[in-house]
């Protein structure tokens, strides 16, 4: 998923939103990609597919109209969120514990030096 938002003073104004979904490849040049095909060893109808991900995309969007607060729903869902792993920042290896995000929607993250801060790309999980 890439999201581009134009933010004009703590507001954003727009937001374009792109995502990229392998559904049926089996062959990467990355060994860390992978598909729906692989991971569910079932062959998909790209029409299919593409409803159903509109219609969850539709709802999401009716959600935020709404002006339903969906922060709690989206850090429940963090991948590794409380558990102890193995992260890279830079050229920095440590250990810490996912807690969820800030205000601003930077990543919390608990190590032996306290709580920290990441933001988009400056953190990874180490295998």
């Amino acid at each position: 998923i890439l999201i581009e938002n134009q933010i004009s003073g703590q507001q954003i104004q727009s937001s374009i939103v792109g995502i990229g979904l392998n559904v049926n490849q089996e062959g990467f040049s990355l060994s860390t990609a992978t598909s729906m095909a692989i991971k569910k060893e079932h062959t998909y109808r790209l029409n299919d597919v593409l409803a159903e991900l509109l219609q969850w995309i539709e709802a999401r969007y009716l959600q935020l109209r709404s002006h339903i607060d969906l922060k709690e729903e989206y850090v429940a869902a963090l991948y590794g969120r409380g558990e102890k792993r193995s992260f890279k920042s830079g050229d920095e290896s440590f250990e810490g514990i996912i807690r969820g995000i800030d205000s601003v929607g930077m990543l919390e993250v608990e190590t032996d030096m306290g709580k920290r801060y990441f933001d988009l790309k400056q953190i990874q999980f180490v295998s």
